[in-house]
């Protein structure tokens, strides 16, 4: 461990001193060759088991879907040793394998392939990043009382979403890329309270998660924004009602398109249609 993070407070659960020091995105998410100054903060060990259990997951199936420079190397290499190592996923993630149509942004439709995934992993996970993140940027550390929240929304032009995150309302502002475009993330402070941030996070070049509302299948934006919210206890009520709201509107994601064309020709052979 580092000896600048000796005896620090782990930064996800605010409530135990480091033991280690964790990556805030795994270094499996990257090829070996990108692995170099990966952001990295005090952690305690039981934290850090539990994020490297959704990291092992989700390591191994965003890949799938990759659409960044380094998409096929990662692809032919870093998911298979993984995949390897847990046969219980790869025959999960084989067997649920369908064929969909993907509409693009003109309007015409490209034939795929979609596997199951699991959202709830996914948003476990950028909570734990959201939290790593406010720690390194700005030395906010969210108290266990505090709330997190991830939202998925469909429309991320909608004038809601651009009001909330106006630069009037959070001034400080910064941005990195993390292994030639492999993660790419902005990060937004505001000014009352200081403890309130919102990442918006890119991943692999823009991996496409898909949604299901009642009635049809969504294709979720490239850029997940994560919301850090200091709250009193008293409020923690109200936190949950707002996250119960949240996940109502915005569901979390159930499928991945894979970033490579599939042999279906027929939209009527397709099992989906993604708008």
């Amino acid at each position: 461990m580092r000896r600048k993070f000796s005896g620090k407070l782990c930064v996800y659960c605010s409530t135990t001193k480091s033991k280690t020091d964790d990556h805030i995105f795994a270094g499996k998410f990257f090829l070996e060759k990108d692995r170099g100054n990966l952001p990295k903060v005090p952690c305690c060990r039981p934290c850090n088991g539990k994020k490297a259990e959704l990291e092992h997951y989700l390591t191994s199936v965003l890949g799938f879907g990759g659409r960044h420079e380094q998409a096929v190397e990662n692809l032919l290499t870093g998911i298979p040793r993984r995949l390897e190592k847990n046969i219980k996923l790869q025959r999960k993630l084989m067997a649920s394998m369908a064929p969909a149509w993907l509409r693009q942004g003109t309007g015409l439709y490209q034939p795929t392939s979609v596997i199951d995934f699991d959202g709830p992993k996914l948003e476990a996970l950028l909570k734990y990043i959201g939290r790593g993140l406010a720690w390194h940027h700005w030395g906010v550390y969210l108290r266990p009382e505090d709330c997190v929240s991830v939202a998925i929304p469909i429309d991320l032009g909608s004038a809601v979403l651009h009001s909330f995150i106006n630069p009037r309302n959070f001034p400080v502002r910064v941005t990195n890329d993390l292994g030639n475009g492999t993660v790419i993330y902005e990060g937004m402070q505001g000014t009352e309270p200081a403890t309130l941030t919102v990442w918006r996070i890119m991943m692999y070049g823009g991996v496409v998660l898909i949604q299901q509302s009642k009635t049809h299948w969504h294709r979720c934006p490239d850029i997940v924004p994560v919301v850090g919210v200091h709250r009193t206890t008293r409020a923690r009520g109200n936190d949950r009602q707002v996250e119960k709201i949240i996940k109502a509107k915005y569901p979390l994601p159930k499928l991945v398109s894979l970033s490579w064309m599939t042999e279906h020709r027929s939209i009527s052979e397709a099992e989906k249609i993604v708008e």
